[in-house]
């Protein structure tokens, strides 16, 4: 617990991608809260306001920083099914796992994760923390655009979808209420008992959802999940990041954390990587992605430092031709639709701790498997697995999947704290974290970094394609032509496209936070005070 009495005039802040939710943790900062009391109530209001993105039927990846402490690397993140037979489902639907329905769903580890963050760093009372998200379950909560975008694509018939939103062709829209009820009882319990989740009378309803929906996880698999909570991976990425902490497998991070490396050295190098020499960046974004999908896998099937630094410096070989790129593009294929739906929250409290986490259904409303009972959405996050016999991320029983959530703090050069950062984006977190990173090394504030055109190599689906790239129209120029010339295909997307991720980024200094921003593709705020009342971030 977070013992350390607060600095006079040292200034917090948070930021997330809904404005009920950064109240929620604004309140609790001004009232006293740590940054991890901060981010729970923050993470409780969002599974109620924004379930295309998120749910209490979901996982997290976090870091956690307590003041003048490293930052600690917490996973709720549930794993497969005991029972579950992969060699039956490869027979049924080839080697791809099914990215909806009931082998979609692994353990849902969002509540546990709560619980390990609030043992790291927490000083209000856990259920405290859930009385906004609670209320607005129950009082109703608007639908906003983002919310309304994905119910617009929803296509699902799933009873306990339809229930809260609508049927398919009459879905809610921009400005509708809809309410919770079922899921305002289900927090409640959470508030009051979160061990009921995984080991009371809530796990065994959950479980025997599930079961009538076909999944094979059952209450063992629920009473047998806990979250881990391990060190962070430290990266030194030159003046890109000096000092980057991430998390390690199954998160991507460790692959983030190789690509601020190969960034740093080529920035060092000379390279305009944010302009004439972006074909550079857009390979090493393909090639370390490349590497992900081959190697990440759960913890004890990882291949290990040696193997992996091994493959990146092919990596750094590859990107390491101006533009040129190769004869022919990765991979030749149509382009589809980016996604990634998960939410990002950052805060930093008055007493110098820190939380930058993630949680997630992975695609839009997960599963699609909503439990009106309960009122708890299933996430899809199974869906990582592959089903090809041999690879480090085969579907087996008791495994967490390969994560795309990749929480990142960084350090300046003597070790003081500089950046909380973190994006919803799926696959393509690490390149929208890195554009944005390069932007702050640039010399631009918050805002403008979170806000500035970006583009995304290969799709953030379940299976992407690393020739293609989707960019914003309003990408500069010396940009799109490098990456034109790097003979990758360019596939122009509107201005502020919710596949191009919804980044958070809070920068520190000696006196705490000096700026914040949440990023204009979600519907989110950042929000900066001290001393006094708190005031929205500009």
């Amino acid at each position: 617990m977070v013992t350390e009495r607060r600095e006079e005039g040292r200034s917090w802040g948070v930021a997330s991608p809904h404005p009920a939710a950064t109240d929620a943790a604004g309140a609790v900062l001004a009232a006293g809260g740590t940054a991890v009391d901060a981010a729970i109530a923050a993470a409780g209001v969002l599974v109620v306001a924004y379930p295309h993105n998120c749910s209490v039927g979901g996982d997290l990846i976090a870091l956690v920083r307590a003041p003048g402490g490293s930052p600690r690397a917490v996973f709720g993140v549930g794993r497969s099914a005991r029972a579950i037979d992969a060699a039956a489902l490869r027979r049924e639907v080839g080697e791809r796992v099914p990215l909806a329905g009931p082998f979609s769903i692994s353990v849902p580890g969002v509540v546990s994760g709560w619980q390990a963050m609030h043992e790291l760093g927490g000083r209000r009372p856990f259920g405290e923390l859930f009385e906004p998200a609670v209320e607005l379950a129950k009082a109703g909560v608007q639908v906003s655009p983002s919310v309304a975008r994905a119910l617009r694509d929803l296509e699902s018939s799933d009873p306990g979808l339809k229930e809260i939103f609508g049927p398919r062709g009459a879905r809610l829209g921009v400005g509708d209420v809809f309410v919770q009820p079922r899921l305002a009882e289900t927090l409640a319990q959470v508030a009051e008992d979160p061990e009921c989740y995984y080991r009371g009378d809530l796990a065994e309803r959950l479980a025997d959802a599930l079961q009538k929906v076909g999944s094979p996880i059952t209450r063992e698999d629920f009473a047998q999940h806990h979250a881990v909570v391990g060190e962070a991976v430290v990266a030194d990425g030159g003046d890109l990041a000096p000092r980057l902490f991430a998390a390690g497998p199954p998160s991507q991070g460790i692959f983030f954390s190789a690509l601020v490396e190969v960034v740093g050295r080529l920035l060092a190098r000379g390279y305009d990587l944010a302009g004439s020499d972006a074909a550079v960046l857009a390979r090493a974004f393909g090639e370390i992605s490349m590497l992900r999908d081959d190697l990440l896998s759960d913890p004890s099937r990882w291949e290990g430092t040696e193997a992996f630094r091994q493959r990146l410096a092919e990596v750094d070989l590859s990107a390491d031709a101006r533009c040129g790129g190769s004869e022919t593009p990765l991979v030749a294929d149509e382009p589809a639709s980016p996604s990634g739906d998960t939410v990002a929250i950052v805060a930093y409290d008055a007493f110098g701790g820190s939380v930058s986490m993630l949680q997630s259904v992975f695609h839009s409303f997960g599963s699609r498997v909503l439990d009106p009972e309960t009122g708890v959405l299933f996430h899809n996050r199974q869906s990582m697995f592959t089903l090809r016999r041999g690879s480090p991320g085969e579907l087996a029983p008791g495994l967490m999947p390969p994560h795309t959530l990749c929480p990142a703090m960084v350090d300046d050069r003597d070790g003081a704290p500089s950046l909380v950062l973190s994006t919803m984006g799926g696959r393509a977190q690490p390149q929208v974290l890195c554009q944005v990173m390069l932007q702050l090394a640039a010399g631009e504030d918050a805002a403008r970094a979170v806000s500035a055109p970006r583009y995304v190599v290969g799709d953030t689906e379940a299976q992407s394609r690393y020739s293609i790239v989707a960019a914003e129209r309003d990408v500069p120029a010396d940009v799109l032509g490098s990456l034109r010339e790097g003979r990758f295909f360019v596939r122009m997307v509107e201005p502020l496209d919710d596949g191009m991720g919804h980044a958070q980024v809070l920068r520190v200094g000696t006196g705490g936070v000096v700026d914040g921003a949440s990023d204009p593709r979600s519907d989110g705020t950042a929000m900066l005070g001290g001393g006094g009342p708190w005031i929205p971030a500009s």
